[in-house]
């Protein structure tokens, strides 16, 4: 009996070595899955802050582009009234404005900025043209009431030849003894005056728009390239999740700054219509752009990441993998040695009791 109980022990105690052993195997499995965790954790919050971050940078690009492009416009406008000013005081010094000799100077004078040509509209609601030559314009143009506004733009009018082209006039007054005795501005064809601005926003992928806020007429609008439209006229796009329509028709309205994303009906993707006032009477300026294009790098970037994070993830598997086949290996062999040991162990009480 009491041999029996002595072998019981030791089986015991073998027993308990061999779980001993298994709970020395655990614990490292259990910390290198942990830091496999806590590293894929750390990999994923880092690609998210990275998105975020190329993201709003993508919006700041965005509103980079409108601002630059509506400085431009600015610019360009008032470059053309101070040129009209110039040549408004040189026009003053002739007494005869048909003269031949002032327009041979007129004519002569290089087109820059924004301006097609110029024009000079007379008190009798004449206006005198290309070498001077007078063309009536009553009921058209009215030299009273554009007189009373002064150095001004006009909104969207239709060109005063038969083919109905929309233009604006810029418009300076023509003094003599400070009374107005004509009225000078220069015609800005809006069919091309995407051409004449240097700036081509995301590299020409970008619709330019030029919008009267009040009426919501287009002045300029390069992404349905059509001339004389309105932008209520086209009707209500389907917008993204957290945008409405009102919020366009409110900021076009009254002169906001912001940004709604709809559904393009040409071209089925999301666009970003970013919009803000000009200082040019009520005029808007927007650019509306596709949605790849504006997170065209954010989406590199992203792509990028979740291969680098794919990559890593099949790393830390692969390794996790290879840790428990190397884990299983070496307890089958401590096992298997572990058994042995009993099993002579076993055959030596065997023998020693029998020699007994």
């Amino acid at each position: 009996m009491e041999e029996q109980a002595e072998q019981n022990k030791e089986k015991e105690a073998g027993k308990r070595k061999n779980k001993k052993q298994e709970i020395l195997w655990k614990s490292p499995l259990v910390v290198a899955v942990l830091l496999i965790l806590l590293l894929i954790a750390a990999s994923v919050l880092a690609a998210g802050w990275v998105n975020r971050m190329e993201e709003e940078r993508s919006f700041e690009e965005l509103y980079e582009e409108t601002n630059r492009l509506a400085q431009e416009v600015e610019d360009e406008m008032e470059n053309d009234r101070e040129e009209l000013e110039l040549l408004a005081a040189v026009i003053a010094e002739y007494e005869d404005l048909t003269s031949q000799e002032l327009w041979k100077i007129l004519d002569s004078y290089d087109m820059v900025g924004m301006m097609s040509r110029r024009e000079l509209l007379l008190p009798d609601d004449t206006v005198l043209t290309e070498g001077g030559k007078r063309v009536d314009v009553s009921g058209l143009l009215s030299f009273e009431e554009e007189a009373e506004h002064g150095a001004h733009v006009s909104d969207r009018v239709q060109d005063l030849d038969e083919d109905g082209t929309y233009i604006v006039r810029n418009y300076v007054p023509v003094k003599r003894d400070g009374q107005i005795i004509a009225m000078l501005y220069g015609v800005v064809e809006l069919g091309s005056l995407p051409e004449d601005l240097e700036a081509a926003p995301y590299g020409g992928q970008a619709a330019i728009y030029i919008i009267e806020g009040q009426t919501g007429d287009f002045l300029v609008d390069t992404w349905h390239s059509e001339s004389g439209g309105n932008i209520w006229a086209l009707g209500r796009r389907e917008m993204a999740p957290g945008y409405d329509h009102d919020t366009l028709k409110r900021g076009l309205t009254e002169g906001d700054t912001g940004y709604v994303v709809f559904v393009s009906e040409t071209t089925g993707q999301y666009l970003y219509f970013y919009f803000e006032p000009l200082e040019i009477n009520e005029w808007r300026i927007a650019l509306s752009v596709p949605e790849d294009v504006v997170f065209e790098i954010a989406d590199s970037i992203r792509a990028a990441l979740n291969v680098f994070l794919g990559f890593e993830i099949i790393c830390f598997i692969a390794y996790f993998l290879w840790m428990l086949r190397y884990v299983r290996n070496v307890t089958s062999e401590k096992q298997r040695q572990l058994d042995t040991i009993n099993y002579i162990y076993d055959v030596e009480k065997l023998l020693f009791n029998a020699h007994e």
